[in-house]
């Protein structure tokens, strides 16, 4: 299995150290509480977050077993899938990104749609239909 800094030689990219940054708030100061946040969007501006602890086993899995193609699947906007495509392309290895969950988001947003006009519609019937004190149409 390659290292970590293996890995970063053989992608040519450098990765910082995440932080533990004290946060300090009024709060949490009267309440003697100390609270620390684990900064990963530090480690690199692509590969951020988890994905470089989930997918450096993957790719040291790949590059032992000479694969040269990567696959996964993730939602319409998915970090991972950024981070894996960026990783694919430093190693020259064909990457698919399966995305998911899209159709479902489309059918949500149809609906959504077909609720707003329908109540557009209702809206303008029911003020056609609505008269004034005196007896007369508005």
């Amino acid at each position: 299995m390659y290292s970590a800094h293996d890995l970063e030689h053989i992608l040519g990219i450098e990765l910082h150290t995440s932080s533990l940054d004290r946060i300090e708030h009024p709060i949490l100061e009267k309440n003697h509480l100390i609270f620390y946040l684990k900064r990963d969007d530090k480690l690199h501006p692509i590969i951020s977050g988890n994905k470089w602890r989930k997918l450096k086993y993957l790719i040291s899995h790949a590059l032992e077993l000479n694969y040269d193609h990567l696959i996964s699947m993730g939602g319409p906007y998915s970090n991972h899938l950024h981070a894996l495509a960026f990783i694919g392309k430093q190693l020259n290895f064909k990457t698919t990104c399966l995305i998911i969950g899209e159709e479902k988001n489309k059918i949500k947003r149809r609906a959504v749609e077909k609720i707003k006009e329908q109540k557009k519609d209702k809206n303008e019937n029911e003020t056609e239909y609505t008269k004034r004190k005196d007896g007369k149409n508005t």
